[in-house]
């Protein structure tokens, strides 16, 4: 009777569970979850959130100052029009380029600086919750809409 070498029946055992593992992974169903998909829903990356933060901090030190709501806001816009202006931005502007500078959502970043509005100042303006957030995304809305004019 032949002896089977130690080795060789761990490699066998190895690429049978190898080709299981794979086997595994390729056909079993993965869970879907539904979801309907809004730029307000879309995740924003680092770069967003460091935007959204300019914004939302200017605008709730404004209004700790005692500024209005409109004023405030308007001064947020306006300290931070420029992203080479922002010195919070810099190290991201130097290291990614126009990278992330080009992929900038609107949306998500007004969606973003709304909630944190809402978390940081929210109580000062009388805007509280998910209401709340709606009701400033509005207000940035017709902000914008008429400084365009």
């Amino acid at each position: 009777m032949r002896r089977v070498p130690v080795a060789l029946l761990l490699f066998k055992a190895f690429i049978l569970s190898s080709i299981a593992s794979l086997w595994l992974l390729m056909f079993s169903p993965l869970p879907l979850h539904a979801s309907t998909s809004s730029s307000s829903q879309i995740e924003p990356n680092e770069f967003q959130i460091r935007i959204a933060k300019g914004y939302s901090s200017k605008f709730c030190n404004a209004i700790a100052m005692g500024m209005t709501k409109q004023s405030s806001l308007l001064l947020a816009i306006s300290e931070n029009e420029q992203l080479y202006y922002n010195p919070s931005l810099w190290f991201d502007l130097l290291f990614s380029g126009e990278r992330d500078h080009e992929h900038i959502d609107d949306n998500v970043i007004k969606s973003r600086v709304a909630s944190d509005v809402i978390n940081t100042c929210g109580g000062s303006i009388n805007y509280t919750g998910f209401k709340g957030q709606m009701l400033f995304e509005e207000f940035i809305d017709e902000i914008l809409s008429q400084n365009a004019e």
